[in-house]
């Protein structure tokens, strides 16, 4: 672009002056142009490093890999070779590319054949060390870009000797300027679409997960005892997963309705940082050329509109982030929300049974025995349902709210009836009884009863008269379980 620029202001100089000092006035003017142009549209090295980091990415192969690190080497020389940037301004660049170099084994560029090529970008020249690049044309002889840079350097000196300090430092505040405005906006064309693409991916992945969760659940009740408690609770899980995800998928039409309009913000910013430029590009040079007090004017009024460009960026990209934050909270939310219910439904399809028995007999004449629980066959209840508080009395507590069935048997022995009954909180809710006359017959209890936290049972027999066994100890001739039969 450089040398494009530079032959151009040496061929205007050639054919539209013919006196010295139209030359030497329009010289200051031309290269002037010439310079500014270059800084101007020349990449930024954040666009070097974002172009890098693309092509690094989806390089699949060393030789590709250390190809797009030749280039952002490259890249990079080009954009610093203009002494805009400091030290401190190009160390995070080259640490960029020290770091990616020392991930790969590269061989070390050996001097190539000139090569051009060409893609929808434009035309690259590709030298060696110490090759030239020339053209040429029938009406003269070859042009050397080499040549052209030695021109460049001549002309350098011939305006520092015939320009005053302060039309250069408005000279190079203006290649500043320009060039801040540039990368203004190719920030913000970066920041939207990563935004972009965080926005989606947070999204996608959720939901994805949230899909993940939902079919596993409904595996695992579909493996599950078909009881009807099992059944009602597998409705009612399966009713609000649907409820879940229609939540979900209103959350993200409403989150991404409002990314969008902070993206509309974002991209009219962007819009304006570009209709800034050109007009820049058109008038700014144009009254430098009139006026070095002009080009003052022109230098503050850039100055306040990058300011303003800068705040209508930053306010967009924060609202962008706010929102993106926000949705990533919500379906947060709504994740942990349904992980707790699932995770508690699938507690809630386990068949919870507490199964014990006692060891010893039990026999009195006409009075009630508790049925002693002193010895358990198996507990799939835990402590978070029920606790044995006394085993000698059989008394057990409650310690989750909900309906649980009773369910007790023992052979007795008595001279008239036998009878069986549950006790809770020591008052009696359920009686019954078998004609034993003597002889052993089985005494049941089937019992459901809706607990409180912290309410107490236990089950009683009784024997009338006779050999008084009111019940046999246990194992198999008596036994007592009880079942957890969900929430009421």
């Amino acid at each position: 672009v450089l040398g494009r620029n530079l032959a151009v202001c040496v061929v205007l100089l050639t054919y539209s002056c013919h006196t010295a000092i139209c030359k030497m006035k329009l010289l200051i003017a031309l290269v002037a142009t010439c310079l500014l142009a270059t800084s101007v549209t020349a990449n930024g090295p954040g666009e070097c490093k974002l172009a890098f980091l693309e092509s690094f990415i989806s390089a699949d192969t060393t030789d590709l890999k250390c190809s797009v690190l030749a280039k952002y080497n490259d890249c990079l020389n080009t954009v610093f070779v203009s002494g805009n940037f400091t030290v401190e301004e190009q160390q995070p660049y080259w640490e960029t590319l020290g770091t990616y170099t020392a991930t790969v084994s590269c061989a070390s560029r050996p001097p190539t054949e000139p090569t051009i090529m060409t893609d929808a970008d434009g035309i690259e020249f590709q030298v060696g060390d110490g090759q030239d690049i020339r053209f040429s044309r029938y009406r003269r002889d070859t042009v050397s870009l080499s040549g052209i840079e030695a021109d460049i350097s001549a002309l350098h000196q011939r305006l520092n000797n015939s320009a005053t300090a302060e039309e250069i430092a408005a000279l190079q505040q203006a290649a500043r300027n320009a060039a801040t405005l540039r990368d203004v906006h190719q920030t913000a064309d970066a920041a939207t679409t990563a935004q972009g693409n965080s926005f989606q991916a947070v999204g996608g992945a959720l939901l994805g997960g949230l899909v993940n969760k939902i079919q596993g659940v409904e595996s695992q009740l579909a493996d599950a005892v078909e009881s009807s408690t099992l059944q009602s609770e597998k409705q009612m899980l399966v009713e609000q997963i649907g409820a879940y995800k229609q939540y979900t998928m209103s959350k993200l039409t409403d989150q991404q309705d409002a990314y969008d309009a902070s993206m509309s913000t974002a991209e009219a910013a962007t819009s304006f940082a570009t209709q800034a430029l050109n007009n820049y590009r058109v008038s700014g040079m144009t009254e430098f050329a009139e006026s070095n007090a002009t080009q003052t004017q022109v230098i503050a009024s850039m100055d306040a509109q990058i300011s303003t460009l800068e705040k209508e960026i930053a306010k967009a990209l924060n609202a962008s982030d706010n929102l993106v934050n926000a949705y990533r909270g919500q379906l947060d939310g709504i994740q942990t929300d349904i992980s707790t219910y699932l995770s508690t439904a699938e507690e809630n399809t386990k068949y919870r049974v507490y199964s014990g028995y006692c060891s010893n007999h039990g026999r009195s004449n006409n009075n009630w025995l508790p049925y002693c629980m002193d010895q358990m066959t198996f507990n799939t209840m835990t402590d978070e349902y029920l606790v044995l508080e006394n085993a000698g009395s059989g008394i057990l507590r409650v310690k989750k709210a909900g309906v649980y069935r009773i369910n007790s048997f023992a052979i007795s022995n008595c001279g008239g009836y036998a009878y069986a009954g549950v006790w809770v909180n020591d008052v009696n809710r359920h009686h019954g009884h078998e004609n034993s006359h003597g002889t052993w017959t089985d005494n049941f209890v089937d019992f459901s009863w809706r607990f409180n936290v912290n309410d107490y049972f236990n089950v009683r027999f009784y024997c009338q008269g006779g050999s008084t066994y009111n019940y046999h100890a246990g194992g198999s001739h008596s036994n007592m379980q009880i079942e957890y039969r969900g929430t009421f």
